[in-house]
């Protein structure tokens, strides 16, 4: 695969800079094998002639081979491409009717019918057609030059009408092949695109009745679990576990939908911010402190320098550790280690390598259920890497690399469990002020520690039954509850009060969860604060919650959830610092 991006880079050089449609990257690379190709074809005429003492025709063959290599050197610049194949058809016209008409050797003579071939796999089967129809008759001219100036050298009449024949006949002949492969290219392009559309009506679907199942479901179980914690008739307790169990059963069930409704990643148009490395990679493993005690070595010029999108780096470290979660042995916290290091610097870009080490044995680490199949597939002497990649379900993690021009490695062995990457950013280094500014900053800071039943809580929440069942649930356990019924009036609400925590939808009126805490964060970032906010939103398809904690979210619960979840995720949050570093 690699070589063979390496033969294209050199007949394709600026193809990533075209966006005209008048010329595509299939044309360019046409264009510069017909143009070597006749490079190679004059040269050996060329030579021949000057051997042959014929210095007229050897003069021309090496005239128009400068004339091609200029035009293949020119070709290399971008404003030139339109016009390099215009000039190279120019330059085979010319070529066809000299050698047409003094006919020193029969196999240039015969290489003239080529012609339509070149220009219409160069134009396009319509315009090619119609310039090959137009030269024809300059190309019978030329045929009776000789004739008409009484030269020495000339084609013969039947060897002219098969030349007619033939340039006729491949005219034709390519006109058809080249009318019927655009007509398929243009049919499966259709069928692709209608079936990109459906994917995304399907998946917009799943979501809306997710959504829909999950705001009714979540109440359902919440009310349930508060009932079933009070004391009631022992008639209606076993109904009442009965519809405990059913809600949980249906949880399940949307869980499956959702898991089956998500999509291969959809490449989205890019978007790029100045972002702290360190912080991205730290929030995500906050979200596992039941699972890992991390160790982070990372580079400190690489504070605030680099320019991307977080959302792709968090979306690889949560694939990576919810996949190493899912296939875990035991409930301990196990020991990992991340390391990033500079693998290559330019002037405005910057790879970085990343490796994720887990110091545990691959027999004491992973499930017994999947420990044979991965072991079997280290011992197999056809072992790839995308088999493990697909054992551990890291497809995720492995295509948003893939999109970066880098591969996802795995490395198992009997001491440690290695996965490593390579990305690129654009990088904007610190000025000394910057970097002082930046630390005084820090240094500012104090972490503060807050009770859960001292806490002021925001809630933004549309829908008033669940503003209700949220409150009912935590009245005893926070000092107060303020509710926004959206976003705009939420912002309203923090600048004018102090919120310790805020509980976040995602789908409101007016201004939604994501907008909101954006512009929150923004006001943060110039008083140096801090709340912590937890996204509870009924969206569990693929990207939501990386959407919601790249927003600046510290944390997210799906519906249907247990309180008792969702107070202890406040509790972790109110705990720790989480002020911006």
């Amino acid at each position: 695969m690699n070589n063979k991006r390496e033969i294209l880079k050199k007949f394709i050089v600026n193809a990533e800079k075209i966006k005209s449609s008048d010329i595509n990257v299939y044309q360019i690379f046409i264009l510069n094998i017909f143009s070597y190709l006749t490079c190679l074809c004059l040269l050996v005429f060329g030579l021949l002639s000057l051997f042959q003492n014929k210095i007229l025709f050897s003069v021309l063959s090496f005239s128009f081979l400068i004339l091609t290599l200029l035009n293949i050197i020119l070709s290399k610049k971008s404003y030139y491409l339109k016009i390099a194949k215009y000039v190279y058809i120019s330059i085979i016209c010319l070529i066809i009717i000299i050698t047409i008409s003094y006919p020193v050797y029969k196999a240039t003579v015969a290489l003239s019918t080529l012609f339509p071939v070149i220009t219409i796999f160069l134009l396009g089967y319509k315009k090619g057609n119609l310039i090959t129809i137009a030269f024809f008759p300059i190309f019978i001219f030329s045929i009776l030059i000789p004739y008409i100036f009484k030269l020495q050298y000339k084609i013969d009449l039947p060897e002219s009408i098969a030349l007619g024949v033939c340039y006729l006949a491949l005219n034709y002949i390519i006109y058809a092949y080249e009318a019927t492969r655009v007509n398929i290219v243009n049919k499966f392009e259709k069928e692709i695109n209608e079936l990109r559309r459906e994917i995304v009506r399907k998946d917009e679907f799943m979501s809306k009745l997710s959504h829909q199942m999950r705001t009714s479901l979540n109440n359902i179980t919440i009310v349930s679990n508060l009932l079933s914690t009070t004391e009631t008739d022992n008639k209606l307790k076993d109904p009442l576990d009965t519809i405990i169990a059913s809600a949980n059963n249906l949880a399940t069930v949307i869980n499956n939908i959702s898991e089956v409704a998500k999509i291969d990643i959809i490449e989205n148009s890019d978007y790029y911010i100045n972002f702290d490395i360190a912080n991205t990679i730290e929030s995500t493993l906050k979200l596992y402190p039941e699972h890992f005690k991390y160790n982070i070595n990372i580079p400190c010029e690489l504070k605030d320098t680099l320019v991307g999108n977080p959302v792709k780096i968090k979306q690889i470290f949560l694939n990576i550790f919810e996949s190493l979660i899912k296939y875990k042995s035991n409930t301990g916290i196990s020991p990992i280690k991340i390391e990033v290091k500079i693998a290559e610097q330019k002037e405005n870009s910057l790879k970085l390598l990343f490796e994720i080490t887990i110091s545990e044995p691959i027999k004491q680490y992973i499930d017994k259920s999947m420990r044979q199949t991965i072991l079997n597939i280290l011992s197999s002497k056809e072992y790839k890497q995308t088999e493990l990649i697909n054992q551990f379900d890291l497809s995720i993690a492995s295509k948003i690399i893939e999109q970066n021009g880098e591969k996802l490695n795995l490395s198992l062995t009997e001491e440690k469990t290695v996965f490593s990457f390579a990305f690129t950013f654009k990088y904007i280094p610190l000025s000394a002020s910057q970097q002082e500014v930046k630390e005084k900053t820090i240094d500012s800071k104090v972490k503060t520690i807050i009770d859960l039943k001292d806490a002021n809580v925001l809630l933004v929440e549309d829908n008033v039954i669940n503003q209700k069942i949220v409150i009912l649930s935590l009245k005893k356990a926070v000092k107060n509850i303020d509710v926004a019924v959206n976003g705009k009036e939420a912002l309203d609400k923090f600048v004018t009060s102090k919120y310790d925590i805020i509980l976040m939808d995602v789908q409101m009126p007016v201004m939604n969860g994501i907008v909101t805490t954006k512009k929150i964060r923004e006001i943060e970032s110039s008083i140096n604060a801090h709340t912590p906010i937890i996204a509870i939103t009924a969206n569990a398809l693929l990207g939501d919650r990386e959407n919601c904690l790249s927003a600046g979210m510290d944390d997210y619960i799906s519906k249907p959830f247990q309180i008792e979840v969702l107070i202890k995720k406040m509790q972790n949050l109110l705990s720790k610092n989480l002020v911006n570093s």
